[in-house]
């Protein structure tokens, strides 16, 4: 172990996963970091639990293995999290791939100084496929959600403190999906006081998070239609009301669009109206356009997001009903 080298705890949360669990675990114990202690807590019955006993078999880290019913990500990160002995945590996805140098770079700033409480870094989303749709979803998802100053890829909490995560209570357990969100919203808040105090959570940019996605026409359909039913979570409404009352909005402005102006061109409105109407979609397709210009993404596939962002909507918006439908028969289901 090296000297004054903080323990990272890295936690994985895995649920039937047999076809990304062996890159996400054979990039964990590649890494040049030496005090790393893997947690994986497992749900598995698809073969996926096989592999990881085999993982833990020849690990030069010290390598858990908790195994517990279905309960959601959310019980299972605080499952790991109760059992990491780690003054650092690391949450790695079970699609996530980190380079072989990306513990030793995040840990460079805890270890410097006790004032670090958590660090950020690069994350870019790639596809397990190469179909013109999967690469479509790549090139949005990537555009729309990376942020300033990077180029291509979005910035995301990569560690923090073992006490932060105290602070904050953990995962919540009550939500299928959307946990990250929410945890982010309490994190933002603990953050700025923590700021406040003089302690900091810089931005690692030299190493980079690759997460590799379903990203077929079928997989991207399911991912939608899951995130669509965070959205009827009251909990994860209200985490950021006004962002997502501005998502659901829009995502229903998006699906009637096409046959708004379908009606107006069979009817005879004026091209001014019909324009005047179009306003937000241009506007959208304009803001999409400058963002990867801004990030230097050049490529023709530009002109065919609209129609990425009318799938995504529309699989999204049925998630949002689907929910919504869910809450209700729960209710009315008897005690």
């Amino acid at each position: 172990m090296g000297i004054n080298k903080k323990l990272v705890s890295v936690i994985v949360v895995s649920r039937n996963a047999k076809n990304t669990v062996r890159r996400c675990l054979n990039s964990i114990l590649s890494q040049t970091y030496p005090n790393i202690e893997v947690v994986v807590v497992d749900s598995s019955d698809d073969g996926a639990e096989k592999i990881i006993e085999e993982y833990q078999d020849k690990s030069k880290f010290p390598f858990r293995i908790i195994y517990q019913e279905p309960k959601g990500v959310g019980a299972a990160r605080n499952a790991g999290l109760v059992n990491a002995k780690g003054d650092i945590i690391l949450g790695v996805d079970v699609d996530v791939f980190i380079p072989v140098d990306f513990i030793k770079k995040i840990a460079e700033p805890f270890n410097d100084s006790d004032k670090v409480m958590g660090v950020y870094t690069k994350r870019i989303v790639k596809s397990s496929s190469n179909t013109l749709f999967s690469r479509l979803v790549v090139l949005y998802e990537n555009i729309m959600m990376s942020r300033p100053p990077y180029k291509f890829g979005h910035i995301g909490l990569g560690a923090v403190r073992k006490e932060v995560w105290r602070m904050i209570g953990g995962i919540d357990t009550d939500l299928e999906v959307g946990e990250d969100v929410v945890y982010n919203k309490k994190l933002e808040k603990i953050k700025k006081d923590l700021e406040a105090k003089g302690y900091l959570f810089p931005v690692v940019d030299t190493t980079t998070v690759e997460e590799k996605q379903g990203q077929t026409f079928s997989e991207y359909w399911k991912r939608c239609i899951w995130y669509g039913k965070s959205w009827a979570n009251m909990k994860y409404l209200k985490s950021a009301l006004k962002m997502n009352l501005i998502a659901i909005i829009g995502a229903a402005y998006i699906i009637v669009f096409p046959f708004v102006i379908l009606g107006m061109l069979i009817y005879g409105y004026p091209v001014g109206q019909i324009v005047l109407a179009s306003i937000p979609v241009i506007g959208l397709f304009a803001y999409m356009t400058s963002r990867a210009i801004a990030r230097e993404v050049i490529t023709w596939e530009i002109i065919l997001l609209p129609f990425i962002v009318y799938y995504k909507s529309l699989w999204t918006f049925v998630g949002f009903v689907t929910g919504l439908l869910d809450n209700i028969t729960l209710k009315r289901a008897p005690k």
